[in-house]
Order: structure tokens, then sequence, then C-alpha cells
């Protein structure tokens, strides 16, 4: 585990993520100059097995995929999902 700040530990691997997340100076997300904004709560790399992810405090969840092609299957596969809602429907 790598400390981010006090309290804040993740995987190596996805360490820079969290890490930005928790520097940047974007609006709503929590950084040295923004201390209010959104935290992470929790996260994983995955391991190699699975996609990583980050939980906000807010309760969204980012998902971390290895490279493009993965994030296209997984936009595919919500995809096929509106599609056979929408023949459900019909």
């Amino acid at each position: 585990m790598v400390v981010i700040a006090p309290g804040v530990h993740c995987d190596p691997c996805i360490a820079p993520i969290v890490k930005a997340l928790h520097e940047s100076d974007l609006p709503s997300v929590a950084s040295k100059h923004n201390p209010d904004g959104i935290r992470t709560v929790a996260s994983c790399c995955g391991h190699g097995k699975r996609p990583g992810w980050v939980s906000l405090a807010d309760g969204r969840q980012l998902f971390v995929l290895s490279d493009l092609d993965s994030a296209q299957a997984l936009s595919g596969h919500f995809a096929e999902q509106e599609r056979a809602a929408a023949g459900a429907a019909t």
C-alpha cells in the first residue's frame, strides 16, 4: 500500500490516479487547495484480474481500465443492455 495523504492508502499501480484526485485544483475535488471537495474513501487496482476502481466519498465509483480496448469493451456491454431493454419495451 502507498500512503497518498493522512488516512488515504491505495495500491501502488493506481497511486498516481488517486494522488491526482487528491491534489487537483479542479472544483469539487479534494486537495490541499480545496479540502472540502470530493474525497476518495477506497480503491483497488484489480490486481490484474479485473478493472480497478476508486470510491469517492459522495458515493460515485470510478473504474480504472488498463487500456482503450478494455474501455470500449465495457462501453459495448452497456450498449448491448440498452438494446436488449429497448427490445423488451416494444
